[in-house]
């Protein structure tokens, strides 16, 4: 059975290292875990700490076990590069079934740099990656400041995303920050298997100016699969 975690922690589930080495040494690189069992069935890993009352308990696990977990049958198998920080856990659809590929077991990753990868999980080969940053046209991840902020040099995805597996999306919120104006949270809807969005969703913010504790009524508009909300307002706005 496969246990799969970045190289540091899994951000959002349960650390191996401290948050603040993390922000110090973590390369963005993924490291996965294989104890040397027959891999007979994988547990899907929809949200953050495996459930929605976030127990950190996989309950369907039936191979890792004290007894077998050392250093002779367990340790790491393979890594991959990332192109930024990684706080978000990774997340696990097993089987799925990519058209024009094959079925597989996908682990997704969440950078932030702003981006989204889906990798093969039994053997680190990419299937798709989306970035939500475009340097050229102005849109970036924000910047950081090290006397202020603990995760730098940038920010863009820090929350776990989660997915639906009914509907095939996997949901992701990506700070970003178009040039000439203030950061910005959008709300992402990404096929798992990278095709575009499964539908438009509602684009919302909030006033600048509203409060730590309130918000002012938002407005509404269509957009390809997203919505946002400015990084400096409260957090009640909806759309």
């Amino acid at each position: 059975m496969l246990l799969y975690g970045s190289a540091a922690y899994w951000g959002g589930g349960t650390p191996f290292m401290s948050r603040g080495s993390i922000r110090k040494n973590w390369p963005g690189i993924l490291a996965l875990w294989l104890i040397a069992t027959t891999v007979q069935a994988q547990t899907d890993v929809l949200v953050s700490r495996y459930d929605s009352g976030r127990t950190g308990q996989n309950l369907s696990e039936t191979s890792l076990s004290v007894q077998n977990v050392g250093s002779g049958s367990f340790g790491k198998l393979y890594s991959y590069p990332l192109d930024g920080v990684t706080y978000a856990q990774p997340l696990v659809k097993a089987s799925l079934t990519i058209p024009g590929k094959g079925t597989y077991n996908v682990v997704f990753l969440a950078t932030e740099h702003g981006s989204v990868y889906a990798l093969d999980a039994d053997s680190a080969t990419p299937i798709w990656h989306r970035s939500f940053i475009n340097p050229a046209a102005g849109l970036t991840t924000r910047a950081t400041s090290s006397t202020l902020e603990d995760i730098i040099p940038e920010v863009s995805i820090t929350s776990t995303p989660v997915i639906d597996p009914v509907g095939g999306t996997l949901y992701v919120v990506a700070e970003t920050v178009q040039t000439g104006q203030s950061a910005y949270y959008w709300l992402h809807a990404l096929d798992l298997t990278s095709t575009p969005p499964p539908a438009p969703s509602a684009r919302a913010w909030c006033s600048s100016t509203a409060s730590s504790t309130s918000a002012s009524a938002p407005t509404a508009t269509t957009g390809p699969g997203w919505a946002g909300w400015p990084a400096t307002t409260a957090r009640r706005c909806s759309s």
